[in-house]
């Protein structure tokens, strides 16, 4: 019974997508048989399908000797989940309206190239402005008055880093930025809130990550704990063993004291 729910949740799921991606796709489609005329669908909707799909395709268990050719679809497929989530915003906004547009009588002949103009305009932006802010490490400071008793009285610095996706879009390069930022602060405590891995450990061991994440300082410890893509990943035991081997523990309904607090 169980084994059938999963199977009918991942139907309806795919069926959803299919349903959203359709939609996307149709619109795309308007937009580009109105710059290039003449444009033939048997060659745009399987091309068009096959960036869709193209995170799911890459999640596949693929042969070694496709693996490249895997990651770069994961890449694409990244990207394209970015434009999918803008779209589900922006295209209903935009068919809302065209259709208040009709119903004031105004004139809408130009309406498809206009509005195409400003949804690609504003997604390069989007999408320029959200790579920017993935390669770029943030810091935000917050003082917290904790009213408890503790080992000492004196002010500790934690340092807290979640959502790092480390993987094939953000590298060692981000990662290199976040260990020099975080070591820099000097904190007495470095916590890992989840979603270190994009989904799979595969680049992560490929390209040496935890040689740089292991390189993080604290004067009591580094710990982490799982977040949901590292359970998407499906490697956790294999994750877990990488970060304690590096000398990070990963919390895992279990409970830590760190110097006496």
């Amino acid at each position: 019974m169980k084994i059938l729910r999963m199977l009918a949740s991942g139907l309806v799921m795919l069926l959803v997508l299919g349903l959203v991606n359709f939609y996307i796709g149709l619109h795309l489609w308007y937009l580009l048989d109105n710059w290039l005329p003449g444009i033939r669908a048997a060659v745009y909707w399987p091309v068009f399908l096959l960036i869709a799909f193209a995170y799911l395709i890459g999640m596949v268990p693929w042969p070694k000797a496709v693996k490249p050719a895997a990651r770069l679809f994961k890449v694409i497929g990244s990207y394209y989940l970015a434009c999918m989530e803008f779209a589900v915003i922006v295209l209903p906004l935009t068919d809302l309206l065209y259709w208040v547009m009709g119903l004031m009588g105004a004139q809408r002949t130009g309406f498809t190239t206009e509005a195409g103009v400003t949804v690609v305009v504003l997604l390069a932006v989007f999408l320029i402005w959200g790579s920017r802010n993935a390669w770029s490490t943030v810091v935000r400071n917050h003082p917290i008055q904790i009213d408890k008793r503790a080992a000492t009285s004196a002010p500790l610095t934690i340092a807290v880093a979640s959502d790092l996706h480390l993987g094939n879009i953000v590298g060692n390069r981000h990662l290199r930025r976040m260990v020099a930022e975080i070591n820099r602060m000097q904190p007495d405590l470095i916590l890992l809130a989840g979603d270190v891995l994009d989904d799979s450990i595969e680049p992560f061991i490929r390209n040496g990550m935890s040689d740089e994440i292991r390189k993080l300082r604290a004067r009591f410890g580094v710990y982490a704990v799982l977040g949901n893509h590292e359970y998407y990943g499906g490697s956790i035991k294999q994750y877990t063993e990488l970060m304690d081997s590096i000398g990070i523990k990963v919390l895992q309904d279990e409970v830590a004291e760190a110097a006496g607090f």
